[in-house]
């Protein structure tokens, strides 16, 4: 286990490190944090009922989650998704309201579904969210994250809303589809970058070649995988990736998300913008090193696709810091307003027909918690979600090892902090590797899946 931990993540104003580099120490004296947090301590993570077929909306059920005071506008630009979602689910389609103010506890209690095993029937497995965080907070998805299969569509115009339900419905109801049979892996390694180096050498390449011997996800699910590393990985092979007469199914970038000063002009637009390999290295920064959604042409061809984004800031950015790197000092404002990122907020609404969903992170990727912990590779959860989603299996339900590893690491945190001879680089490690898990979310639907037989 290291000593020092350098974080991801690039601040567009600087060219520096988001976050300075800290020691195990450090990093240790801030999970102790976790004792004092209640929530840290509600670990429930629990599954379908056990005649429940997750690719079956009928024996799963399908609901869509607006805050109390949306606009009837609103769900008429949705009807077209949300039309096809009830006859997929039948009596187990629920619309449901989000009072200000809920946690999800307090919604799900109010709903009548407590702790225990997911319960179609009063709210159902796959649940939509959608509005911006600051009507629905990240931290109610995260909560529910941890039994249900939870995704979140926000947009700026309500045109967007109606591109995205029109998109998925006219994909799924399609004789043929566009999208290729393909996975296109792009992950930068920038020289002298810890951050970079640790998710391509411990991510990106275990996730192409296999792991321990085993042949890789692309192997075993027919999936032709295009890889696209260090010196390849520049903004103009990710523009031309997203560009292809017949798109891949897949994308996964591994890279340093950008982000911005709080009260930066560019924080809306570019935060989670992809920092790209043509990047020159520390101390400077241009918009040119980066891919920002105003980088995705009406040209591109996304429709179809999914994504998942190994990036700070990559799915959003909450109003403060979710986990403070300085003992006693409370979380530190990053906006004055919550926001979904506008890259995904682009693929999910593109003109030539949207990608079905995005996956990322929402605040910093923790890079370390994939480096091997006693030998033991972490990137499971990863090559489980991707293989999965090769499969054809629903997007939401494809993620489940990020909440149960969340849940698993946290349980074993609070068990380290209470024990006084605790190793400091373990909880230093657990700590960061539990904050990684908990942020991963689904941007789109998470009812979507791809539509295997039918790809190119």
């Amino acid at each position: 286990m290291p000593e020092s931990y350098t974080f991801n993540g690039i601040n567009g104003a600087t060219g520096q490190y988001l976050t300075p580099q800290q020691t195990a120490e450090q990093l240790a004296a801030s999970a102790q944090e976790a004792k004092k947090n209640p929530v840290e301590r509600r670990l429930e993570a629990f599954g379908l009922p056990f005649d429940a077929n997750p690719n079956d909306l009928a024996t799963t059920g399908w609901g869509v989650v607006f805050a109390e005071d949306a606009p009837a506008t609103l769900k008429e630009a949705l009807e077209p998704l949300l039309a096809r979602r009830r006859a997929a689910a039948g009596v187990l389609f629920h619309q449901l309201a989000y009072k200000p103010g809920e946690t999800a506890r307090q919604w799900l209690n109010r709903l009548g579904a407590g702790a225990g095993a997911v319960q179609p029937r009063k709210v159902p497995y796959y649940l939509l969210v959608v509005g911006s965080p600051e009507a629905i907070p990240f931290e109610f998805q995260y909560g529910l994250s941890l039994e249900y299969a939870v995704g979140r569509i926000a947009f700026e115009t309500e045109a967007q809303y109606a591109a995205y339900a029109t998109g998925v419905d006219a994909y799924e109801a399609a004789a043929k589809v566009a999208a290729s049979r393909d996975i296109v892996y792009w992950a930068t390694r920038h020289a002298g970058d810890g951050a970079t180096q640790l998710s391509a050498d411990f991510l990106a390449k275990p996730l192409i070649e296999g792991v321990d011997g085993e042949p890789s996800i692309a192997k075993k699910t027919g999936f032709r995988a295009q890889a696209l590393l260090g010196d390849e990985a520049t903004r103009g092979a990710l523009q031309k990736a997203l560009s292809r007469r017949k798109p891949p199914s897949l994308l996964f970038t591994a890279s340093h998300g950008m982000g911005f000063p709080k009260d930066d002009a560019r924080l809306a637009e570019k935060q989670g913008a992809l920092l790209c390999q043509d990047w020159t290295g520390f101390g400077s920064i241009e918009p040119a090193h980066y891919l920002s959604a105003a980088d995705v042409g009406d040209d591109a061809n996304v429709s179809g696709s999914i994504a998942f984004c190994f990036a700070c800031f990559g799915a959003g950015t909450p109003r403060t810091e979710d986990f403070t790197l300085q003992d006693g000092v409370p979380p530190q404002p990053l906006t004055d307003q919550a926001f979904v990122a506008r890259l995904p907020q682009r693929l999910l609404s593109h003109p030539r027909g949207p990608a079905l969903a995005i996956i990322g992170h929402v605040e910093r990727a923790w890079g370390y918690s994939i480096r091997p912990m006693d030998t033991v590779t972490q990137v499971a959860p990863f090559t489980n979600a991707l293989g999965a989603l090769m499969k054809g299996q629903r997007v939401g339900h494809a993620l489940r090892d990020f909440p149960t590893r969340y849940s698993t690491l946290s349980t074993e945190l609070l068990a380290d902090l209470g024990q006084e001879l605790a190793e400091v680089p373990r909880i230093a490690y657990r700590w960061v590797a539990r904050n990684d898990a908990r942020n991963f979310v689904c941007i789109g639907d998470p009812a979507v899946a791809l539509r295997i037989d039918a790809l190119a």
